[in-house]
């Protein structure tokens, strides 16, 4: 005889048990699957999925769709340069500045923080040009 059983909660996990000769085998098979939040810091957070193995990623937490990366966010005078394991661009790098997952150094739940850099703009005042960092600002508040 034989039968397939899986393992409850998020690993993804099966047994298949068979008997052979009145011996009981069972080979087990599967990976487990992380939550992983995207915390970027503007609007609300998105949660992808972390296979461990063969190096996946999934969109959702039953594994139905295998991504490759994920929607860049965007906020007001800033460019977004990824995902981060720390705050503040420190830790490894996950998803880079397009949203490609550039590492797979995720092995539990856990949460990937976006790391914005400060656009800067050329403002034009009488024709004459005055190079000025604008962080934070709005034109109008400058001038």
């Amino acid at each position: 005889s034989c039968s397939v059983s899986a393992n409850a909660g998020s690993e993804n996990k099966y047994t298949l048990n068979f008997t052979k000769n009145n011996v009981i085998c069972a080979i087990n098979f599967g990976y487990s699957t992380y939550k992983v939040t995207l915390s970027s810091g503007v609007g609300s957070d998105k949660v992808v999925y972390r296979a461990t193995s063969h190096n996946l990623w999934f969109s959702d937490e039953y594994g139905d769709k295998s991504i490759t990366s994920v929607d860049i966010p965007s906020k007001p005078g800033y460019s977004f340069a990824g995902y981060y394991t720390g705050t503040n661009g420190s830790g490894t790098k996950i998803i880079d500045s397009s949203g490609k997952f550039v590492s797979y150094d995720v092995n539990s739940n856990t949460t990937l923080y976006a790391y914005w850099n400060a656009n800067n703009y050329n403002v034009i005042v009488e024709g004459d040009i005055i190079e000025k960092s604008i962080k934070n600002s709005t034109i109008s508040s400058i001038l």
